[in-house]
């Protein structure tokens, strides 16, 4: 429970105010009595119009705006604020499990496994120097090549006059069955209490990155592509070497990243997109044509 007395202790507050929040989460968060900041308007609104979202740290130049029945915890450096007191309260939580390792799992004797919060399923095997982190599900018979990194913490930080701060990363990572994860892989577990979520019969090939908070579906190839928070993959979905998929794209069924797209807006079903920025192909290659004349 994150209380006036904790907000007041952690941030250096003179709150009077009784207020209290079950978890502090982003602007989307789907779960009720949420405590959020906002550094903008964009981001305001979107806390305003979410039921969710109870109270709201934020500058106070903001606060004119908020006319609605949220519990307001005004700052003059609201994100910093906000990942100081989410740190603090995920840190302190202690309710990860001992890890539980399948006996037919194929473990390399030089790879590292958290003791904690780690489930290992049948026929899984884990090559030299993975590094394996808690609140990490791994199901049967997916293979995780060298030096893959799984459940580490991705960038969620925010500048103050203090310096920088790293949010504290409290969800878990999911990797399903049957997936290929080739060497050097860096897959980041989820933050705010959600789960990075791998679906199955997936292939990764070397030094693919996935952030924090990704969904990505079946039968889909990660091709060596960068991959940034919050992203929506479907099923079906190729993304060739070198891609760039911002933060929030959704990415509909069937579709096709080719080789070096930067991706920053969403692309739908049974669609290929190429170029720097990401369009259909069949304009990329109209407007190539059209600018120099040939391919």
């Amino acid at each position: 429970m994150i209380n006036t007395e904790l907000i007041n202790k952690i941030l250096g507050k003179a709150i009077s105010k009784a207020i209290s929040f079950d978890l502090l989460a982003s602007v989307d968060s789907d779960r009720p009595n949420t405590l959020t900041y906002c550094t903008n308007e964009k981001y305001l609104s979107k806390a305003l119009s979410n039921p969710n979202v109870k109270g709201i740290i934020c500058h106070q130049s903001l606060t004119k705006e908020i006319l609605v029945n949220k519990d307001i915890i005004e700052s003059d450096k609201p994100g910093y604020d906000f990942i100081l007191l989410h740190n603090h309260v995920e840190r302190n939580r202690n309710n990860l499990k001992k890890s539980i390792i399948n006996n037919s799992a194929n473990i390399h004797p030089t790879a590292v496994i958290s003791e904690f919060g780690v489930l290992i399923e049948e026929g899984v095997t884990i090559g030299p120097y993975v590094v394996v982190y808690p609140n990490v599900t791994i199901k049967s018979n997916t293979c995780i090549g060298a030096h893959s990194v799984l459940g580490c913490d991705d960038v969620e930080a925010k500048r103050s006059d203090l310096g920088f701060i790293n949010t504290f990363h409290d969800g878990g990572l999911e990797v399903g069955s049957s997936c290929f994860v080739g060497s050097g892989v860096i897959i980041g577990r989820g933050v705010y209490g959600k789960t990075t979520l791998i679906g199955g019969n997936k292939f990764f090939s070397n030094n693919s990155f996935i952030a924090h908070n990704v969904t990505i579906g079946e039968n889909c190839l990660i091709l060596g592509a960068h991959i940034c928070g919050s992203v929506e993959i479907g099923s079906n979905v190729t993304i060739n070497p070198k891609a760039l998929i911002s933060n929030g794209i959704k990415i509909g069924n069937n579709a096709s990243i080719l080789l070096g797209s930067v991706v920053i807006s969403n692309v739908q079903n049974n669609k290929t997109v190429s170029g720097h920025y990401a369009i259909e192909h069949p304009r990329y290659l109209y407007k190539f044509v059209k600018l120099f004349g040939k391919i």
